[in-house]
């Protein structure tokens, strides 16, 4: 029996990756599918079988499943439901899918610790919603990559796993803060320790020190909104801590065009649904 191509079962997929929330009823597929599947429970127990023998899986388990290995698995009790994430991967995230197997193929992580389990799930969430905007797959895409960076802190395997806990407060607030003015001097508060040792180990761990991530983060998340909504450039500017001048210029710097022509160029000849 030949791995199921799933792109067959849904036809109306129309990228690389598509997703959903199940729960309820068993799968077996003998042989997989064509592409990986992610699958993290968010309510009740399940059961999930392998060449190793079965196991249960309750909320904070997410698992992996690389493709042509054996889908089996299905509710313990009355109640049992999983969010599924079935997708191609990109190169650069093959790196994050070294996670601990529990058999050949079949991959898990258990999320102990609430508030990364929260921020797994809440990527999840949004990779679920139905983006009105003609980068859609974008969008979905995008949120995979950040379940997938987040699981990557909590992956024994990782080196990311060994960030100091300082680091992961700081990346995290710096993410959350694109908008407000921040200092090294108020990063360092944060953390607990003087602005040059900040500096440096972030620089250590990071290969750049933190406000040059923040203006790279605030950078990525403008185009992220350019290409994928109907924003005025103004209201990104301010979405990303910055005023319209210095936004344009900034913009330019790090990817040669204006905010304006980036757009226009990310658009194509597809008009944007408002």
């Amino acid at each position: 029996m030949p791995k199921e191509r799933l792109t067959f079962i849904w036809p109306d997929n129309n990228g690389t990756v598509f997703c959903g929330h199940a729960g309820h009823h068993s799968i077996y597929r003998s042989r997989g599918t064509d592409d990986w599947q992610l699958l993290a429970t968010t309510a009740g127990r399940g059961r999930v079988g392998s060449a190793n023998g079965a196991f249960e899986v309750t909320p904070g388990d997410v698992l992996l499943m690389r493709p042509g290995v054996l889908h089996d698995y299905g509710p313990v009790e009355s109640v049992w439901e999983y969010d599924w994430v079935h997708f191609q991967p990109r190169q650069e995230w093959l790196d994050l899918l070294g996670w601990p197997e529990h058999a050949p193929g079949l991959m898990r992580l258990r999320l102990d610790d609430v508030e990364l389990r929260d921020n797994v799930m809440s990527a999840l969430a949004r990779a679920l919603v139905s983006y009105p905007y003609h980068r859609q797959q974008l969008f979905i895409t995008n949120a995979l990559e950040e379940v997938l960076l987040w699981c990557d802190l909590q992956n024994p395997l990782s080196r990311s796993s060994r960030l100091d806990p300082r680091l992961h407060e700081i990346i995290t607030y710096l993410q959350q803060n694109l908008a407000e003015k921040i200092t090294l001097a108020a990063l360092a508060e944060i953390a607990g320790m003087s602005p040059s040792r900040l500096s440096h180990l972030f620089s250590e761990h990071t290969g750049m020190g933190p406000i040059q991530y923040l203006d790279i983060q605030r950078l990525e998340y403008a185009r992220h909104l350019l290409e994928n909504t109907d924003l005025p450039v103004t209201r990104i500017a301010g979405d990303v801590g910055l005023d319209l001048t210095n936004f344009s210029s900034r913009f330019k710097q790090y990817t040669t065009l204006s905010p304006r022509a980036y757009r226009r160029r990310a658009a194509g000849s597809t008009p944007m649904v408002s």
